[in-house]
This record gives C-alpha cells, sequence and structure tokens, in this order.
C-alpha cells in the first residue's frame, strides 16, 4: 500500500488495495446490490415526502446504530494504552458510557431516537462553521477567493445550524437527503464494477487544509509529535 503526502490546502488520491477482475457471476452480484441501493434511495424520498413511515424508521436505526458505535468507539479508545492522558481515557470511558445509555434509551424510545438527531445535526453545523471561519481566518497560507469561500462556507454552516433549532423537522430531511445521496453514490460505483468487471479500491484522499489536522480517508489524523 503506497501513500502520497499532499501540499498544504491540495487532496491527493492514495492507492487502498490491488485491482480484481470479477467473474461474471460476481458482476451481476454486485449489478444486484447497485439495484437494491438505487431502489432504496427512492423508497426512502418517496416515503419522506409522503407517508413517513419507512423513512421515520430509517432514522430510527440510523440514531441508534450511530450512537451504538459512537459509544463503543469511545469506550474502545479510553482502553488503548496509546491513549497518553489518563484524564482523557477517564473523559472518553464516561463519554462512551453516557452515549451508550442514549443509545439504549433511543432504543425504546423512537421520539428521543429524533431528538438525538436534532441535536447532533443542529450542535455539528454549529462547531462544523464556527470551526472553518477559526481555521480559515487564522491561516496564512489562505488567500484571496479561497479564504471568502471558506468563510462563506462557515456562515452558511451557522445558518444551517439556526435553521435547524427552530426547525427540528429539517435536521431529519437533511439525514435523510444525505443518506439518500450515499446511496446514489453507492448504486453508481456498484453498477461501475459490474459493467466494467474490474473492481479497484476506492481512493483514500489525504486533505491538508491550513488550520486543520490532516485527515485520510475522511478521518482525523493523529497530531504530529512536538519537535525536540
Amino acid at each position: 500500500m503506497s501513500a502520497t503526502v499532499s501540499a498544504p490546502g491540495n487532496s491527493s488520491p492514495a492507492s487502498t488495495g490491488p485491482t480484481q477482475h470479477l467473474s461474471s457471476g460476481m458482476r451481476t452480484g454486485y449489478g444486484a446490490l447497485g439495484v437494491v441501493a438505487i431502489a432504496f434511495a427512492a423508497l426512502l424520498l418517496f416515503s419522506a415526502f409522503r407517508t413517513g413511515y419507512f423513512a421515520s424508521f430509517v432514522l430510527y436505526l440510523f440514531a441508534v446504530v450511530a450512537l451504538l458505535a459512537l459509544g463503543t468507539s469511545d469506550i474502545v479508545a479510553a482502553m488503548s494504552p496509546h491513549e497518553a492522558s489518563s484524564g482523557l481515557r477517564t473523559l472518553r470511558l464516561v463519554l462512551g458510557v453516557l452515549i451508550l445509555v442514549f443509545a439504549f434509551v433511543a432504543l425504546v424510545d423512537i421520539r428521543f431516537a429524533f431528538v438525538v438527531i436534532w441535536v447532533f445535526v443542529g450542535l455539528g453545523l454549529l462547531f462544523q462553521g464556527l470551526f472553518l471561519i477559526a481555521g480559515v481566518g487564522a491561516s496564512q497560507q489562505i488567500e484571496g477567493s479561497l479564504r471568502g469561500l471558506g468563510i462563506a462556507l462557515g456562515v452558511i454552516d451557522i445558518a444551517l445550524a439556526f435553521a435547524v433549532i427552530l426547525i427540528p423537522a429539517l435536521a431529519l430531511y437533511l439525514v435523510l437527503f444525505l443518506i439518500a445521496i450515499a446511496l446514489v453514490a453507492a448504486s453508481v460505483y456498484l453498477f461501475t464494477i459490474a459493467s466494467t468487471g474490474v473492481k479497484r479500491p476506492l481512493p483514500r484522499l489525504r486533505v491538508d487544509v491550513p488550520g486543520f489536522p490532516p485527515s485520510i480517508g475522511g478521518g482525523m489524523a493523529p497530531p504530529p509529535s512536538a519537535k525536540p
């Protein structure tokens, strides 16, 4: 596996594995999965603007699974010997247990699951907008139109956050829309594999944005070690 380090402010793909040539049966399977994904996305959007039952069930499962995943990952990270600070390990352990409690409450109360989505989306957009504006404003490497674009995106995030806080249903529609987009993107990828018979690894992007820690594949990279 190889990786390419990008210059600040840019992103570059890195190979994640070998290319595979698929048999006709596997190509048919990938095509069928693509049909299922696009049908699921269409049904999700149709339900969101019509009956709402299927969309509500998907949001309920999404909230429960997301909380279980977040809580479990925090607890696992707290148990990891690589976490240097004992105070941070304790904090992550307490946070993980609290999130798991939220997950079990959401499991038995669908209304609480919707409240969790509302709060997470609203606060997430708010902090993302604030961090984006602060990061772009403090950076000396972003100039001109890119600086203006970054600040504009931050302002849009903050405006959306207040809209979500005032209109809770907007948070649910945003999550449904993002799930539908992810399903459509997955179906395009599956159809491409089915038509070509070649499965190439998805590129992992290394994104270095001044003012923010570098990320690979969407995850936050560990902070660089201090210089001696």
